[in-house]
This record gives C-alpha cells, structure tokens and sequence, in this order.
C-alpha cells in the first residue's frame, strides 16, 4: 500500500488574512473584520503521490471552521450513505442505474468501524432511468437520493450526515457550501455534506468500501436493466429524462 498523506484543500473567497495560532498550534483564515472565515472553502483528504501527476485523491471531507490543524480530526456524522451512478450509451440516450447503500447505525467517534464488528446495510431500491446529454446523470441521481432522504420518516434535522460519492470532486466544495445546486434549483440540506471517496482504492477506509459496494450495486443492475428494458433502446424522449424503473431485488455485497 503507498503512503498516504494528508492534503489539506484551502479555496479562498474573499479577502483573507492568514494567521498562525500558537495556543491551538492551527492556521486561521481571518476575513477583513478580523472572524474567522465562513466563506473560504476548506477540504482536509487523504491522498498518495503519483510522479509526473497530480496526487491521486483517496478521501476528501469539507471542513467547516476557518482553522486548519496539522493534526486534524476527522468529521464524523451520524449517519452515512453512499450513491452511485453506472450509465452507458443506449441508442441515442444514455440509460443509467443510480444505486444508494447507507449505515443503519451509529458509527464510533473515530469515524471507522472497528475490527469484527457487525454492521447494519440498507440496501435502498434502485432508480432506472434515460437521459440525453443535456444532464449530468451522477447528479441527478444525488439528487433523488437525497430529497428520498429528506421526505423519509427516518430523517432528523438533528442528525448529520454524511453522503459519499465519487465524482464531481473540483464541484464538492461549491456544493457543501451551498454556492451551487446539486441539481438544478436543489441544494443540500443544512445538515448533509457530501464526501468524496474513490471506489478504485483506498479499501482500508469504511467511506471507500461503501461507495465500492454500491458502485457494484449499479453496475450489476445496469447489465440487468440494459437486457429487461431492451425494448426502450431507441426510445424517443420527449423530456430530458424518463425513468424506468425502481428494482429492489437484493444484491450481494461486502463489507
């Protein structure tokens, strides 16, 4: 496994003064009257070296605050899900399997599960849909998701939570601060972040492991959809996108 390291993402957006806390042992992002910053954008990630290129982004959370610590704490929500989106050229659209898998249970204050613990898997109904090039379809599937989650009897102000996907990672902080929609006119509730996680690598952390899963998820139903909605190859869509289906037939995953 290569070495990982911290990678601190700092994206200002206003005058800023640039501070160091001697007391706290933090860098502060001081705007013109003085307060720290609640403008700047601040992502704390892990990530390796790769020579020739950018560094490869394993995990990367937004960091509220204005402060940043060379020995920083995790953020740990309440709650975590991850959602994920497989697409492929269908005719002249796109058809797409946007899948969502969360943690029904309270994780450790470490942020982590530890080592033989059970854990509790929903395994949401999937979302079937086609869609032309006009749209995004990961974002669109964030979307859905997450207004599912929002009207759903189990969602809680009081909670936090904390959404892993893996795309859109340069859109991340604009959307966690609310400075751009998820989709169209919706932006993320006050209580929901999003986090970025590759399902490439990086399996020794829960938020990677889990949007692995789901991106499995997505993809075995895409081959599923892609044969039982064959008949919609070459669909006419009058809007810019049209949904399909909803499956909840269980798939297999591992954690």
């Amino acid at each position: 496994m290569k070495d990982r390291q911290l990678i601190y993402k700092v994206i200002l957006k206003e005058n800023t003064e640039i501070a160091w806390n001697k007391a706290e042992e933090t860098l502060e992002f001081r705007n013109s009257s003085g307060e720290l910053s609640s403008k700047n954008q601040i992502s704390i990630g892990a990530g390796y070296t790769r020579e020739g290129k950018q560094p490869k982004i394993l995990r990367e959370t937004n960091h509220p605050g204005g402060t940043v610590s060379f020995t920083p704490k995790e953020t740990v929500y309440d709650r975590y899900l991850a959602i994920d989106t497989s697409h492929e050229k269908f005719g002249e659209n796109l058809i797409c399997v946007t899948a969502c898998l969360s943690i029904e249970q309270d994780i450790d204050s470490s942020g982590e599960l530890k080592k033989g613990e059970s854990i509790s898997i929903l395994q949401w109904p999937r979302l079937v849909f086609l869609t032309n090039d006009k749209f995004n379809p990961e974002r669109y599937g964030w979307f859905r998701f997450i207004e599912a989650l929002e009207k759903s009897d189990g969602f809680s102000k009081e909670r936090t939570y904390g959404v892993i996907v893996d795309s859109d990672l340069d859109r991340l902080p604009d959307i966690n601060y609310r400075a751009e929609s998820v989709f169209e006119e919706y932006y993320l509730p006050e209580c929901l972040s999003l986090i970025y996680a590759s399902a490439d690598t990086g399996m020794e952390n829960m938020k990677n492991k889990l949007i692995k899963q789901t991106d499995k998820v997505a993809a075995i139903t895409l081959k599923q959809a892609q044969k039982e909605f064959a008949s919609f190859e070459n669909y006419d869509l009058e809007a810019d996108i049209h949904v399909l289906g909803c499956p909840n037939d269980p798939i297999k995953v591992h954690f």
